[in-house]
């Protein structure tokens, strides 16, 4: 009888213990979640040197700026002096799927200002640009 209080004992400390460790493990977890979207915050604001400085613009994501730097464009300055049309334009050579707000993404990145935030004379004047090219 003795023997089996003793391993009874021993299987309470192991369940415990595993508790414990799953606990630790949960909160590691967590913790890191927190870690990776602190960096993936810094890196939108442009603080991370891990990525170009395109990502740090209003309106470009990781995505568009290794398409933007596929096509030689990988500064802001190379963004302002090509602008958003021709940046546009290069792009849809190499992906047709290209549309009118990536265009606007591109003129509001030049702007600093979310595409949408646009003033309706420049939508319309990139929709007509759009319209004659897709």
């Amino acid at each position: 009888m003795g023997e089996s209080k003793k391993q009874k004992a021993k299987s309470k400390k192991q369940k415990a213990k595993s508790k414990k460790q799953k606990a630790k493990s949960k909160k590691q977890k967590a913790k890191s979640k927190k870690q990776k979207a602190k960096a993936k915050a810094k890196t939108r604001m442009g603080r991370s040197s891990c990525m170009g400085e395109l990502v740090g613009l209003i309106n470009i994501g990781k995505v568009v700026e290794e398409q933007l730097n596929e096509v030689g464009i990988s500064t802001v300055e190379e963004l302002k002096d090509v602008g958003s049309k021709q940046a546009w334009l290069k792009i849809k050579g190499i992906d047709s799927s290209a549309c009118i707000n990536r265009l606007c993404a591109f003129e509001g990145a030049i702007q600093g200002i979310r595409w949408h935030d646009l003033d309706v004379e420049k939508k319309g004047e990139l929709k007509e640009f759009y319209n004659a090219f897709k």
